[in-house]
Parts: structure tokens; sequence; C-alpha cells
């Protein structure tokens, strides 16, 4: 089965025309080109180089946390629907954070806050969650973040992260996505998605739906803008030079030895 066919089988769960079908469809073409950015990664040193996973670790935590913290504000306010987010029981910040500490050491809030500098993208998807005054607001980047994790590939990416990393001490991220329980936490978020506008206000909806829309593209961009190669990328640069010079050799003389043959 390819990936847009699962893809499109999972966005079909839920109520027709709900909001969990709407965020899905809305992030179907921006889904696809985030799995060939990830694919370029794969083959770039996302699962060969530990370095090149720590920065793109560090940059999704730095939203994620941003986002746990504004849902958490906003229902302690009264919001209704981060209420509803937060009955889910997810919360990943703190196991971002161990696999952060485990993966840089006791200073890892500085590396963290260093790759953030660097990355313009990541300061505009924050003020961007930051600035949410309402659960409208928060569906989307939880919708991608989340989503990410429980929906999606969550429990297929730890194995290669742990033989990446060398242990399970760099996997808390996924423990509350892994074992048991896989379909039954897709179903209950699923379930508690269609719920969170109800009845259907159009333009919240339609609100929320374009909020998931550009969080997904904040989410491909973050890919995209990593300041780091793999290690093995200028050998690969090298080789690469050596043999264009060659293949340039050859033919310049398989030229000249035509011109001097004619």
């Amino acid at each position: 089965m390819d990936s847009s066919h699962q893809y499109d089988t999972i966005s079909k769960k839920g109520v027709n025309n709900g909001l969990y079908q709407s965020c899905m469809k809305s992030i179907r073409k921006a889904h696809f080109q985030a799995n060939r950015l990830r694919a370029g990664l794969v083959i770039a040193g996302l699962f060969t180089d530990i370095e090149l996973y720590r920065e793109v670790i560090s940059l999704f935590y730095i939203v994620t946390s941003a986002m746990e913290r504004k849902t958490k504000h906003l229902a302690s306010e009264g919001d209704v629907i981060c209420k509803q987010i937060l009955e889910l029981g997810y919360n990943f910040t703190p196991q971002y954070e161990s696999d952060l500490e485990y993966l840089y050491g006791d200073n890892w809030k500085e590396h963290v806050y260093s790759n953030e500098q660097r990355s313009l993208i990541i300061i505009k998807y924050k003020e961007k969650i930051e600035s949410a005054t309402s659960g409208i607001d928060v569906i989307g980047p939880c919708v991608v973040l989340w989503g990410a994790l429980i929906i999606g590939g969550g429990a297929a990416v730890m194995p290669k992260i742990e033989k990446l990393c060398g242990s399970k001490d760099a996997c808390n991220l996924f423990k509350d996505v892994t074992g048991p329980g896989r379909l039954q936490r897709r179903q209950t978020f699923i379930k508690v998605w269609d719920s969170l506008i109800i009845p259907k206000n159009e333009k919240d909806f339609d609100d929320a739906v374009m909020a998931t829309r550009e969080c997904m593209q904040y989410n491909n961009d973050i890919f995209t803008s990593l300041q780091r190669n793999p290690w093995w990328w200028k050998y690969l640069f090298s080789t690469t030079v050596i043999m264009a010079g060659a293949a340039s050799i050859i033919s310049f003389r398989y030229l000249s030895s035509m011109k001097k043959s004619a």
C-alpha cells in the first residue's frame, strides 16, 4: 500500500466533512511535500547523523512546548476547546526535554536556544502560536504537531532513533504513541477533533482549517531550513566533483580524438 493510499484511508475516518477530515484534506498536498522532504532528509542523513537529528528534535520541541503552554493557559482561562484538547492527556514537552538532555547533556537548553536563534522559521512559527487568543487558533498547530506522533508515523520512527542514538533513553518522545492501543489512540484523537467545533460555526471551522494548513507549511519549512548537513556530506560532495571532473576530461578527450580521426 503506497503512502498516498494510506493517507487517504486515515483521512476518511471520523465524521463526514467534520473537522478532522477537513483538516486532513487541507494539508494533503503539504503532507506529501513533507514526505518528500523527509525522504530527502533520510538520504541526507537524518537517521545517520545524530547532530542533524538533535537539530530537528530541538526545533520541533520549541514549537510543541509553545503550543502546549498556550493550550494550558487558554484552558485555565476557560477556553472550552483547549480543555477538550487537554483531556486527551498528552504532554510531549517533558518527553522532548528528556531526550534533549540525553542528546545534548546538562546544557541542552543553551543548544536549543542557539538553534532557535538561527532559525527564522521557528521564530515566526513560535510567534504565531504565542499570539493565539482562543482554542480556534490552537487547533492548527496541535493537529500537525501532535497528530504527526499520534496519527502519523511516530511509532515507526522510534526504532530508527534508538539505533541512531544507541539507547532507548533518546526515545522518550515516542513512549505515549507506541505499544498496545495505537488504534484506540487514533480513534480517540479523531473523535475529540470532530467534537471541537459543534454546532458547526462556519467561520470558526474555516479559520481552524486554514490555521492547520498554515502550520503544516511551517512544519515543511523547518525541514528545508536546517542549518546542518550530515557529517559525510563533504565526502559525497567531493566525490561528485571528482566524478564530474573526470567525466569532463573523458568527454574532452573523446571529442578531440573524434576531430583528429575526421
